[in-house]
């Protein structure tokens, strides 16, 4: 396994073999790497659905979204069931907010690449909370901050009908630790 990091704090690529990815054999110093950078790169992994998810067992359980155990993601509702809902994740967002436990981690594998755009940003929360005075962590630790479907919806969304409104309310808001 070999690993070179992309930026200062964020981001490693990491090359190996792919029976190695797949047995889980480097399992713990992916999980360590993910929580010490936060985004991970597995360059010309090439993984089908079946492997990505066996390789994701690996590191922890996985959890089906959208009653998919691999979940498209595209504005093309054809496609993808919850293409509206993808839209609600432009301006901001993360993995699983609106779940009891936010997710662990997410993993993407490009099928098909966008001929514009496609930036996905990473951020390093954990350096960002190491790199915070003692006297800011005091203050923020103890706070909460509250996910709410609709509240992500409006953005794109800012005058909806009364059914998708009823919709975007059916699901639960949750409320999480900052820190």
């Amino acid at each position: 396994m070999k690993v070179r990091d992309i930026s200062p704090r964020v981001g490693s690529e990491i090359i190996m073999d792919k029976a190695d990815f797949l047995s889980g054999k480097y399992a713990s110093d992916i999980e360590h790497l993910m929580v010490e950078r936060s985004g991970l790169v597995f360059p010309q992994m090439h993984l089908n659905d079946e492997e990505q998810l066996q390789f994701s067992s690996t590191i922890g359980e996985v959890v089906p979204q959208a009653g998919e155990g691999v979940s498209k993601i595209s504005l093309d509702p054809t496609v993808s069931p919850v293409a509206g809902y993808t839209r609600g994740a432009f301006y901001w967002h993360i993995d699983g907010a609106n779940d009891p436990v936010p997710a662990k981690a997410t993993m993407l594998s490009a099928k098909v690449l966008s001929a514009t755009g496609g930036d996905t940003l990473i951020c390093n929360t954990y350096a960002a909370w190491d790199d915070l005075p003692d006297e800011d962590k005091a203050l923020i630790e103890p706070l909460k901050v509250r996910h709410a479907l609709e509240g992500s919806q409006r953005m794109v969304n800012p005058t909806p009908t009364v059914d998708e409104l009823a919709m975007w309310q059916a699901y639960p808001g949750q409320s999480h630790p900052i820190a």
